[in-house]
């Protein structure tokens, strides 16, 4: 699980069941998801690729909102459509892979590099 989310979770947890939405569980668990894994369902289905995306973005704002800006400095503008959603997942793709690399933690620095804060 990737060492930023784990510190965070107890309190996102909360928040989480408080968005509509958000506490929808996809295929793939926000903390623990690996980039391969993530990159593999979002070429099975672009809907619940695009569903996962959209979650860890809004998990990864609310996280820098509460003081956690270190994990997501991006300012992509949620929810993604699949046109976006689509740049950030080629955006992974484009990007060395490394066999221990998290979901959460590529998707954050993808958004950052497409939607930085002006």
């Amino acid at each position: 699980m990737s060492r930023s989310l784990i510190r965070i979770l107890p309190a996102l947890a909360l928040w989480g069941l408080a968005v509509p939405g958000l506490a929808q569980a996809p295929a793939l668990t926000v903390s623990g998801a690996r980039t391969a894994d993530y990159l593999q369902q979002c070429e099975r289905d672009r809907n619940l690729c695009r569903d996962f995306t959209n979650n860890v973005l809004q998990i990864m704002t609310a996280a820098a909102s509460l003081g956690q800006a270190k994990l997501y400095k991006g300012c992509a503008v949620l929810p993604l459509n699949a046109d976006d959603t689509g740049k950030l997942v080629e955006q992974i793709r484009t990007r060395p892979q490394q066999t221990a690399a998290y979901a959460s933690d590529d998707i954050a620095r993808a958004a950052e590099y497409l939607w930085p804060c002006k």
